[in-house]
């Protein structure tokens, strides 16, 4: 048998050697990445934005584009200075120069777009980030998605619906919706339809967090989220996904938006007046990156409304006011917190009168009680408008027992972190409260044989005993008490890549109810 050795120089292991941990040390840096987001000049995300890394040293390039929320993570650079172009349609390119992407950490970039002074082309698509036209429209339908989408943007609110509204009258201008408010604009319990679903038979959610009565699913739009604390709307009309989360996902989704952090700090004062002595007192307040770091970012919105109402005398009193607080834990993980209180004082906002029941015979309507064309005021509901006879006080609406109590409040703690490898994780622990004390009692009949405290009496009125004293006594009090506080979580799990999209999560809730309040 013959047994044979190779053996290399020594100097040929050396090199090998070298090599090695050359390929070692160069392996390492290409670990390195490039990550941040995009903005239009609202401070909008803008997804497919392209973004190219050119290193200044080699010449060598690498690419990418941001995902639907914005952002970009550009992988696998090796450690040096690079100049990095940010492009979309119908937006000037911004170059940035001597970016320095360094060993053992990652490298932020968050860039700003402003608009194209000169653009030989516009393609009217109905995509914001594909049209100029489309970016500054204050809705966008977006005809790219596989479901019937609306998005109502913060332009949209800002200029061209009511500041006293709700989100009722926000996503009127959708296809296929419309909503109906008694008291007028923002005074009432409105109740919206789509597709033919009324209210209950669809989702809304607030940055992602379901909100229903624990009654039913419907929703009380004139008791959380007034104007002042939405920043945009993407309404769903189609049933959804498995991912979509809520009790009535078939009907479709409203989604609203919380208002986004503000890059600069600006303070508003607003005072707006309307029909039916509708009055609005409104403070709002944006800090901008506080100093020094920059990582605190927050605003705070404050308003107080007043109206007698469509339905004369119907009076509200809404106090309410929101916080957003924003805080950059790292590069990669940010704290959100939300909280928002509405305090509404109304009486009967959700009676729905006619012209003929709140003011007598109009036009076109023939009012006739016990076979007379005597007028007498409208009692159905115990409230009385205007009358023949105004010395008698218990004929008017009584502002002392038909009226709503509602005092309401929302928070939740957001965490956003970038998991890296285009894995994002959002965690959202929330509570709210819905506290709804209606001093609404029931009518009873009055007839010609009965006589109050001495008082005459009329044929076929209507009165609420709580009105006057009867014997003596008054015997009315809450006679309906609706309050519940929810606690709850979701969290999602989600990635993006050349398989399409992956999404992951968790709902969870429990609702506490308080015994009713005894009459």
């Amino acid at each position: 048998m013959h047994t044979s050795f190779f053996r290399l120089p020594r100097r040929t292991l050396r090199t090998a050697s070298l090599l090695v941990t050359g390929l070692s040390a160069a392996f390492a840096q290409t670990a390195l990445d490039l990550q941040g987001s995009v903005t239009d000049p609202a401070g909008n995300l803008l997804p497919k934005a392209t973004v190219t890394a050119q290193s200044e040293n080699t010449g060598r390039s690498a690419h990418t584009s941001t995902d639907n929320q914005g952002h970009f993570d550009l992988s696998g650079l090796p450690a040096g200075s690079y100049t990095v172009t940010i492009t979309a349609s119908g937006f000037a390119a911004s170059v940035r120069k001597q970016v320095q992407v360094n060993a053992n950490q990652s490298t932020p970039l968050n860039v700003s777009l402003q608009i194209s002074q000169a653009t030989s082309e516009v393609n009217v698509d109905a995509d914001s980030t594909h049209s100029v036209a489309a970016a500054l429209a204050p809705m966008d339908a977006l005809l790219g998605e596989t479901s019937a989408r609306t998005e109502i943007t913060q332009a949209f609110i800002n200029n061209f619906t009511s500041p006293v509204a709700d989100y009722g009258e926000l996503v009127q201008m959708a296809p296929s919706t419309f909503t109906l408010s008694s008291d007028g604009v923002g005074l009432g319990q409105s109740k919206t339809y789509f597709r033919g679903f009324p209210d209950g038979d669809y989702d809304i959610d607030f940055d992602g967090i379901p909100f229903y009565d624990t009654n039913t699913p419907t929703h009380h739009s004139w008791a959380f989220f007034p104007v002042q604390s939405i920043g945009g709307i993407d309404f769903d009309r189609s049933p959804g996904t498995a991912s979509t989360i809520g009790p009535t996902p078939f009907g479709g989704s409203i989604h609203l938006l919380s208002r986004e952090l503000s890059p600069i700090d600006q303070v508003h004062f607003t005072f707006s007046g309307g029909s039916f002595n509708t009055y609005l007192y409104d403070a709002d307040y944006e800090s901008g990156p506080l100093m020094p770091t920059g990582k605190l970012n927050m605003l705070l919105d404050v308003h107080h409304l007043q109206s007698h109402g469509y339905q004369s005398l119907n009076n509200q009193n809404e106090n309410a006011g929101n916080i957003k607080v924003g805080y950059k834990l790292t590069d990669n993980t940010t704290l959100t917190g939300y909280s928002g209180v509405v305090w509404v004082d109304a009486n009967t906002p959700n009676f729905a009168a006619t012209r003929c029941q709140m003011y007598g015979v109009g036009t076109g309507y023939s009012c006739t009680i016990s076979g007379t064309n005597t007028l007498y005021p409208y009692t159905g509901a115990e409230i009385n408008f205007l009358n023949t006879n105004n010395s008698i006080p218990y004929l008017y609406l009584d502002t002392q027992y038909n009226y709503y109590h509602v005092p309401t409040d929302f928070e939740y703690v957001g965490v956003h972190t970038d998991l890296g490898h285009n894995f994002k994780l959002d965690i959202k622990p929330y509570t709210y409260d819905y506290d709804n004390s209606e001093k609404y009692a029931n009518a009873v009949p009055i007839t010609e044989s009965t006589t109050i405290n001495g008082s005459k009496t009329y044929l076929g009125m209507t009165i609420n005993p709580c009105n006057v004293q009867v014997k003596g006594k008054l015997p009315c009090g809450v006679d309906k008490y609706n309050s519940y506080r929810k606690y709850g979580e979701t969290s999602e799990l989600t990635q993006t890549s050349r398989f399409g999209n992956f999404r992951a999560g968790m709902w969870y809730e429990w609702a506490n109810q308080p015994p009713p309040v005894p009459l």
